[in-house]
């Protein structure tokens, strides 16, 4: 979509607020005693239906500046209002408050903007904790980047997405991390934690658009303070989102599409989304299918046989799926890669239970098992790629123990 704050000021009287064309606007000026500005978006349907109340996504930085570029695709796609709090860099609650106040206060008086449909991103380690002293029942939900939450939301309704990070912030702590996951799930909030990320080139924009994706269309379905209207709508959006994946072409994008699709559980009540089980597993078998490389070809595959969602492919699927499994395995590098990753994920069964609070016992002692279970993977499997991460973990967990 091109950047369109050049657009002029469309000069329209709705309940007494001026408002600005669709497209992005830059340093618009808010109203309060700090000097305040905000960066906005306002999706085509804004216009289009003049009746309607929207999603408002707010977005902040520990630097101050947003950028809107990340997620202007998506709020066009999915007809959401975004706009930033522009703050000096290295605030503190004290005098970041007001920013966010008063960014807040004017946008949600300006624009039409649905008060149950409030959600917030930030990487700044305040914002979000204003966010949640601010009239929590008329919001939809928080992602956190970097941090996980320190106050525990009031509204059980009320959704949580947390973005780790890198494998070289998020597993240094891993011990920290899973504290942080079982205190987060112990609230009983709808809650997602993006998984940590092992490839080159990881954005955390990236994370923060599949959260709030997840957590707009849950509150769209679900949030008590819409109205029936609202929630049929919101209905109406994904019957045509199911709709648009069934006749997607690319197998690729329906097994994304329909993945995140089945982690909105208010979305079982309609009746469309019974499809959805059937419609990612036959997509993943297709792009599982079309790997060329046998490694990945097997881990596909391999990931796919775990899944109970693979009950939903037709006995010819199931048959074909295990009958290629066999023959890639003949390959001694595909086994060796298979066995091994196996056996690293094995390697940390006791250790998470623990840290998950499933089983009690001794945490040195649980440390000490797994670094000997790890130690096996680059001895039996050497070269491998699982051997490798085991050296890593090795190296990390030894550490923990001193």
């Amino acid at each position: 979509m091109p950047r369109s704050w050049v657009l002029p000021l469309l000069l329209t009287c709705l309940s007494g607020a001026e408002e600005l064309t669709p497209g992005v606007h830059l340093g618009l000026p808010a109203e309060g005693k700090v000097p305040a500005t905000y960066d906005l978006f306002l999706p085509q349907a804004y216009v289009s239906h003049p009746q309607e109340r929207f999603p408002l996504v707010l977005l902040s930085t520990a630097d101050g500046v947003s950028d809107l570029g990340a997620f202007q695709k998506w709020a066009e796609a999915n007809d959401v209002v975004l706009a930033t709090v522009n703050h000096p860099s290295a605030s503190v609650p004290a005098t970041l408050r007001p920013f966010v106040e008063e960014v807040l206060t004017t946008v949600t008086t300006t624009y039409r903007v649905q008060p149950a449909l409030r959600f917030s991103f930030a990487t700044h380690p305040f914002v979000n904790d204003i966010v949640l002293k601010l009239n929590l029942a008329e919001w939809g939900g928080i992602v956190d980047g970097g941090s996980a939450r320190a106050i525990k939301p009031t509204r059980a309704y009320f959704c949580l997405g947390y973005i780790p990070g890198p494998p070289t912030v998020a597993n240094e702590f891993g011990a920290t991390l899973d504290q942080e996951v079982v205190r987060l799930r112990s609230w009983g909030n709808p809650l997602r934690i993006a998984e940590v990320p092992e490839a080159d080139g990881w954005r955390q924009h990236d994370d923060a658009r599949a959260l709030l994706d997840w957590m707009v269309l849950w509150q769209r379905l679900a949030h008590p303070l819409l109205t029936p209207a609202e929630v049929k709508a919101g209905q109406e959006r994904l019957r045509l989102r199911i709709a648009a994946l069934q006749a997607e072409p690319d197998a690729q994008v329906r097994m994304v599409g329909s993945a995140a699709l089945l982690l909105v559980t208010p979305a079982a009540k309609v009746a469309e989304a019974r499809a959805l089980p059937a419609l990612w597993a036959a997509a993943a078998f297709s792009v599982a299918q079309a790997e060329s490389d046998p490694l990945q070809h097997a881990r596909k595959l391999d990931a796919l046989a775990a899944n109970e969602l693979v009950k939903t492919l037709s006995a010819a699927e199931r048959k074909k799926l295990q009958e290629t499994l066999v023959e890639l395995k003949k390959n001694p590098d595909v086994r060796s890669d298979s066995e091994s990753r196996v056996a690293l994920a094995g390697a940390y069964k006791v250790l998470t239970d623990l840290r998950l609070l499933r089983i009690p016992g001794d945490y040195d002692k649980a440390l000490r098992s797994t670094i000997m279970a790890l130690e096996v993977v680059p001895k039996r499997w050497p070269g491998t790629a699982a051997a490798a991460t085991a050296k890593v973990e090795i190296t990390r967990l030894e550490r923990e123990l001193n």
